[in-house]
């Protein structure tokens, strides 16, 4: 590889309009910028990917004597599926949109204190992984169903008289509200 080899690779016209065609059939709507405008700003970037000028140059050695050989049209020389991967590579990560996490209901929504342990579900939307049960303000130790449903064991023996608690979940920072009400009584 010729770093001069590089540098003419970044001004072939052909080439970069065949950079910019990926870009655009990558970005419907165009994601940033005006294609021919992304292809000359990654310009370097694409033609420093690895084996591009190795291709490119032994493309030039191998025409010398042909005036109107263009090796950046020329598919044999740098794939077309060369530039679909170093493009994607230079792509900035979209994020997904957020999900939106939701408490839909409780399950069971009452219980007496004189029951014994056992598991209480969460039913919601967005749930994930790092999704947490939070009993009356409390982290509870959560198991994670999937996106619909989180547990976790609920212990009767903690509480001593009838009362209302608060259940919701917390994903990262944020505790979703509004949270629903769990109801103990005193009668079996």
């Amino acid at each position: 590889m010729a770093y001069i080899d590089i540098a003419a690779l970044t001004r072939d016209t052909d080439f970069n309009d065949r950079v910019a065609a990926c870009y655009a059939t990558e970005t419907p709507g165009h994601i940033g910028e005006y294609p021919t405008v992304w292809a000359s700003s990654h310009a370097w970037d694409m033609a420093a990917q690895p084996g591009f000028g190795d291709a490119y140059s032994y493309a030039i050695q191998t025409h010398p004597d042909d005036p109107d050989y263009r090796p950046g049209a020329d598919p044999a020389v740098i794939t077309d599926g060369m530039i679909l991967s170093a493009v994607q590579s230079l792509l900035p990560s979209i994020p997904e949109p957020p999900v939106e996490v939701t408490v839909t209901a409780l399950e069971p929504a009452t219980a007496s204190i004189a029951d014994d342990d056992f598991e209480g579900h969460i039913r919601g939307t967005g749930f994930t992984e790092e999704t947490v049960i939070v009993w009356n303000g409390a982290d509870e130790p959560t198991r994670f169903v999937d996106a619909t449903d989180v547990w976790t064991t609920v212990v009767p023996s903690v509480v001593t008289a009838p009362t209302t608690l608060q259940v919701t979940v917390r994903n990262g920072d944020e505790t979703v509200e509004p949270a629903l009400d769990f109801v103990w009584t005193d009668t079996p």
